[in-house]
C-alpha cells in the first residue's frame, strides 16, 4: 500500500482573470457552434 501526503495552495482568481475566463470562454462556445452547425458547401 503506498500512502502520500500532499499539500496544495488554491488562490482565487482576481476580477480581470475571471473576466477575461468568460469572455474567451464565451468565444469559444460559439466557435465550436458555428462549425457544429453551419452548412455543408457541396460542389
Amino acid at each position: 500500500m503506498i500512502v502520500e501526503d500532499r499539500t496544495a495552495t488554491i488562490t482565487r482568481a482576481t476580477r480581470l482573470e475571471r473576466l477575461w475566463t468568460r469572455l474567451t470562454g464565451d468565444l469559444e462556445f460559439m466557435e465550436l457552434c458555428e462549425f457544429s452547425f453551419s452548412e455543408e458547401i457541396r460542389l
